[in-house]
This record gives C-alpha cells, sequence and structure tokens, in this order.
C-alpha cells in the first residue's frame, strides 16, 4: 500500500505519570496545539473553554487542554502544598519543591525551547497579557501555565525554571484559574480553523492598534434607533472608512494611552502621498507601474499608508503589489497590512495579499514551522501574520 491508510497517524498519545481515565474525552489530532494547566483545583477546567467555538473545537481534538494536580506533590501524609512566608507575614505560600514536582511532570512529552513551548505563570506583578501575547502564544506547540494560590510561590522555583510572569490586570484573584481561562480563550481563537473566519480576528479591539468600532444587526431600526446608513449601503469602501473613524474616536475617547501610539505614525510626505495616489487605475497603465516600482523602493514609506481604509478601491491592487515587494524584500511590516486585504478576497488585491503572503513563506517546508521561527525569533509582527495566513487558509478551504 502507497500511502498511509486514513486511520492511521491522524491521533497522538502523550506520555504521562499519572495513568488516563479510559472515559476522558478523544486523544488530540496529532500535531495539536496543547495547553497544560498546573493548579490545585483540575476540576476547574475546562470550565467556559468548553462551550462554543473553543468547546467545539476541543471536543474534535483540534486543541488539547490538560491539567496537572499540585496535590499529589504535596508533602507528608496530608500532601502539604505550602507553607508559611519566610520573615513573617499574613497567608500562605506555595512550596519550591512540590511546585517543582508538578512542573517536572507537566514537562513530559513538551519542547525544552521555551519559543516553542512557553511556561507562564499568572501574577499581578507579570507583563501586561495583550493581543500580542495571545498571538505569540498562538503560535508555538502549546503552553504550560502555573496558577497561583494563596500568596503567591516561592521566588526558588519561579527562578530555577525561568518562568515567564504574565498579568491579567491591575488587580488581585483568589488563584489563577480564571485568569488562565481567559488567556487560554484569547489564545485558541486564534488557531487555525478555530474561528473558520480569518477577518474575525482581524477587525477586533487592539489587532490594529485600535478598539474595535460599533457593531449593528438586525432589526433595522430598534426602539427609535436606526443602523448607521453607511452601513446600509452595500459600499464597502465607504464602511471601511466609517469602521475606521469610529475605531478612532472609541480609541481617542476611551484609551488615550492607545491612542498616543496610533498618532505617532504622521501623513505621507508630498512624494509619497503623489505615488500612492498614481497607484489608481485612473492614472495611465506606465504611471501606476512606475509608482510601484517607486513606493517599493522608497526607504521612508510607512506600510500603514497602504492600509485598506486609506486608500481608494481603484488603489487596492497596485497597493497591495508594493506591499508584497517590500515584503519579499524583508520588510515584515508589511505583512501585518496585507493582512488587512484578507477581510473579503474578493476585492481587488485581496488574492494579491495571500499570494504574497504564501511567496514570502516559500522557503519554509511549513507554515508551522515558519511560526516556530517567528517565535522562537520573538518576531511578534511575522507572528501574528503567519497565524492570520494560516485561519484565512482554512477559512478558504471550507
Amino acid at each position: 500500500m502507497s500511502e498511509t491508510p486514513r486511520s492511521h497517524g491522524r491521533l497522538t498519545a502523550r506520555p504521562t505519570i499519572r495513568p488516563r481515565d479510559l472515559m476522558e474525552g478523544p486523544p488530540p489530532v496529532k500535531g495539536a496545539w496543547t495547553a497544560r494547566i498546573v493548579t490545585l483545583f483540575p476540576e476547574a477546567f475546562p470550565g467556559t473553554l468548553g462551550l462554543s467555538l473553543t468547546g467545539r473545537a476541543l471536543a474534535e481534538g483540534r486543541w488539547a487542554l490538560e491539567t496537572v494536580d499540585l496535590r499529589p506533590h504535596g508533602i507528608g501524609r496530608h500532601r502539604m502544598v505550602d507553607d508559611t512566608p519566610a520573615g513573617g507575614g499574613a497567608g500562605m505560600v506555595l512550596r519550591a519543591d512540590v511546585v517543582a514536582a508538578a512542573l517536572d511532570e507537566a514537562a513530559l512529552g513538551t519542547s525544552p525551547d521555551r519559543a516553542h513551548w512557553p511556561l507562564l505563570y499568572l501574577s499581578p506583578r507579570g507583563a501586561p497579557f495583550t493581543q500580542a501575547t495571545a498571538r505569540r502564544l498562538a503560535a508555538t506547540e502549546g503552553v504550560t501555565i502555573l496558577c497561583g494560590r494563596f500568596e503567591g510561590v516561592d521566588q526558588r522555583v519561579l527562578d530555577a525554571y525561568a518562568i515567564e510572569e504574565v498579568s491579567l490586570g491591575d488587580f488581585v484573584l483568589t488563584g489563577g484559574e480564571i485568569a488562565a481561562q481567559a488567556m487560554l480563550d484569547a489564545t485558541v481563537r486564534l488557531l487555525p480553523g478555530i474561528l473558520g473566519n480569518a477577518a474575525s480576528t482581524e477587525d477586533e479591539s487592539f489587532s490594529a492598534g485600535l478598539l474595535e468600532y460599533p457593531q449593528y444587526t438586525r432589526p433595522p431600526v430598534w426602539q427609535g434607533r436606526e443602523i448607521p446608513p453607511v452601513l446600509m449601503s452595500g459600499h464597502h469602501g465607504e464602511i471601511a472608512k466609517w469602521r475606521k473613524a469610529e475605531a478612532e474616536r472609541i480609541t481617542r475617547e476611551r484609551r488615550p494611552d492607545l491612542w498616543e501610539d496610533v498618532v505617532a505614525l504622521g501623513p505621507p510626505d508630498k512624494t509619497s502621498a503623489g505615488l500612492i495616489k498614481d497607484l489608481s487605475w485612473e492614472s495611465l497603465e506606465a504611471t501606476q507601474r512606475l509608482a510601484v516600482e517607486r513606493l517599493s523602493d522608497r526607504p521612508s514609506l510607512q506600510p500603514e499608508w497602504l492600509a485598506i481604509e486609506t486608500l481608494d478601491k481603484s488603489q487596492f491592487e497596485n497597493a497591495s503589489r508594493v506591499l508584497a515587494a517590500r515584503l519579499q524584500r524583508g520588510d515584515r511590516r508589511c505583512a501585518a497590512i496585507l493582512l488587512g486585504w484578507l477581510r473579503d478576497v474578493n476585492w481587488p488585491g485581496g488574492m494579491e495579499a495571500i499570494n504574497a503572503l504564501e511567496r514570502a513563506i516559500g522557503i519554509e517546508p511549513d507554515i508551522r514551522q515558519a511560526q516556530l521561527r517567528a517565535a522562537r525569533d520573538k518576531d511578534e509582527i511575522w507572528s501574528e501574520a503567519l497565524t492570520d495566513l494560516a485561519s484565512a487558509r482554512a477559512a478558504l478551504a471550507k
């Protein structure tokens, strides 16, 4: 038989210290992204992760969730996992030896390279968890998350295992389980094929540095309040402009800290603005070609000037060619802008954008390998682009 039977090689098995429950769900699909949670309360999972799209994907084995119980690693007859703080003080601290034993169990079968398999501890003093963090995690093979309790974890085990501390926000919870579920939800939904629509992740808050624009649906009039007419016009260009304006207004009013980063990008210089205008179909073909060539070579060009919301529809196709050319030459900032064209591949330039992104990783044997390489290099922009490209491929395949 020349081909591998379909019944072989699709599912995966992982080493474990404890026997698995024969009645638990089906094994994950081979290569599925996996989250391992070290916790005193394994019964808290999957929690809300078992519902809706993440729950369906979990049941189908497209991602995996495993828990490692801290209690069996406890000390003595009563399996003590904590002790009083050195130097005195209120509360209890999780012991280093107990946590280390649980982490060793969680590490079985995972990559020792933290770029491929991060190890996180949920802590209010950690670096803020952002959309960029979620995209970085989604580009890895999986993640191990340590959920703290009481007054925290003995610092020695955090240092010994070089654990990355991450915070959900400037507030304190009784434990890390709720935070872990929130972070996993934000990450899992970015995995290829989970949402089924690449544009869903591209248009959301923080994806382009802005908060999301308002959303509406039927009925067209509710309690005397109408849907903005532009959204009912069917004019894609005007809709994109309205959404961008609303996203900017909401960000400016509600998150001035984010708005400062957005306005740091100035408008195009006079020469660049003229060349961008020449990308239009209304220009002579020779003028269009020259504009593409000059913009592709222009060092001062900011890719954000060619975002889909800033252009007329007649400029779309040539603008995507400029971004594709610059991406091919190593300007990976262009990848995030090209992803804007994936909102509707029927727009001129949409398929050009997909082709450009695919060509940019053509030297890689697999998009997964490209994602892992980006995660290892901590290249968040490229990691984001590759993750969304994989989602786009999955959506287009349906």
